[in-house]
């Protein structure tokens, strides 16, 4: 079998993985460990302000999800943007009707970034809760990663309504890169996704 051919001719034709998108970056942060420890390393590496220590005191003592909303909504930097997911994995049952409820309505890049972190490494499986309430979501980029999250926690029960979320991006957002995030899940539920390590051999 071909490493696309579960993929419709109108998908397997076009440019499929693209090293730049939004999408790629996310899988790559979360499945390359190469990736992943260069992005510690520079987290560690980075020059901090006064400011960085003082959120960094104030991620550690959140406490309600309002709090927590206000927070992932910042454009944080390095080590804050990871401890932020640390004290959110932490608090999972707590923030996670909010984080539900929020995404939803969310045209805030980093809030939705956060939410896609979160979703990613969470305890409970988010699979039943996308595939419940993804037609609620009203940003195409927030629907586009909510898919990629279908690739981590999902399975081939998902495949038919990403390739058709695919076809869709293509069609109404040509000029972005929305599809790559049912794409790349895609290639994660059939097994093929270490193949974007090198994108020459897809």
């Amino acid at each position: 079998m071909k490493k696309n051919d579960f993929l419709p001719k109108e998908l397997s034709e076009i440019n499929l993985v693209r090293p730049t998108s939004a999408a790629y970056i996310t899988w790559m942060l979360h499945c390359d460990h190469e990736a992943m420890a260069l992005r510690d390393k520079y987290a560690a590496e980075r020059e901090e302000t006064e400011i960085d220590y003082q959120d960094r005191e104030i991620i550690k003592r959140l406490n309600n999800p309002e709090d927590f909303f206000k927070w992932m909504r910042k454009p944080l930097r390095g080590k804050n943007k990871f401890l932020l997911r640390d004290v959110m994995l932490n608090r999972e049952d707590e923030i996670t009707p909010m984080v539900r409820d929020k995404i939803q309505t969310s045209w805030i890049d980093d809030f939705v970034e956060c939410v896609i972190d979160f979703f990613i490494e969470c305890n409970n499986d988010p699979s039943p809760w996308i595939r419940e309430n993804y037609d609620n979501v009203r940003n195409p980029y927030a629907q586009s990663e909510l898919c990629l999250v279908l690739g981590f926690r999902g399975g081939e029960e998902d495949s038919a309504f990403l390739v058709n979320e695919a076809k869709r991006f293509v069609a109404e957002y040509p000029e972005n890169d929305y599809e790559q995030g049912p794409i790349i899940a895609l290639y994660m539920i059939h097994g093929y996704d270490h193949y974007m390590r090198d994108l020459d051999a897809i």
